[in-house]
């Protein structure tokens, strides 16, 4: 019995190498789940104010982010190879630093599977598979497009500064393709001289933190 039991663990550990492999590009936008939608039915959306656009490309080594945080435009291009990180703030000021963590897995390998689940209303209704992993000592729930493992929700409970808060992340638009690799071209104001450095900055967890911040007291 304790024989099986194990074999059923380590199925359930391997499952996404088996039948998921990450898409080496991903495309798209992260959402605050959580967040509440004014009932302004004309109302021209900008989707940077809710949310980030997300990069990412792990054959390039390089992820790029764009959010607007206080009427403030900020661009994030990360290039792992080169170990370097950019931050351009409203087009015209650069910050360069160096990196010194490796290409972030997402979702990681050794994810445990949750089974099948149905998101969504009768109309719109998407069967999707669950994963759960630890990230920092934090547990996460994962929810993937088992036709093309493309991400499609997940949920973290994190301990802010004075309290715990939840953040939950809708991944909006998400295409397995970058048409214009462009985007990662680094402005011509940035220099390639860092000032700082850049220890733990995971692109995926940056957007869990900033939307969890939106629902602390």
């Amino acid at each position: 019995m304790k024989i099986l039991f194990t074999l059923f663990l380590f199925l359930a550990v391997v499952r996404i190498t088996a039948s998921c492999r990450p898409p080496k590009q991903l495309q798209g936008i992260l959402l605050d789940a959580l967040a509440n939608k004014k009932n302004q039915p004309d109302a021209k959306v900008d989707f940077l104010d809710v949310g980030i656009r997300y990069y990412s490309d792990s054959t390039l080594q390089k992820v790029r982010l764009d959010e607007t945080v206080a009427r403030t435009r900020i661009t994030i291009i990360q290039d792992y190879k080169q170990h370097k990180s950019y931050t351009i703030l409203n087009g015209d000021k650069c910050t360069t630093a160096n990196l010194t963590k490796r290409f972030p897995d997402y979702p990681p390998s050794n994810i445990k599977s949750l089974g099948s689940f149905e998101f969504g209303g009768s109309a719109k209704r998407i069967l999707v598979e669950g994963y759960t992993f630890n990230f920092q000592g934090m547990p996460i729930e994962l929810f993937l497009n088992p036709k093309n493992c493309i991400p499609v929700a997940e949920t973290i409970r994190i301990r802010m500064p004075n309290q715990m808060s939840i953040a939950a992340i809708a991944f909006s638009n998400m295409t397995t393709s970058i048409g214009d690799l462009s985007v990662f071209n680094v402005p011509s104001i940035c220099s390639e001289t860092a000032v700082a450095v850049v220890e733990n900055f995971d692109p995926i967890h940056h957007a869990r933190l900033r939307f969890a911040d939106r629902h602390t007291n």
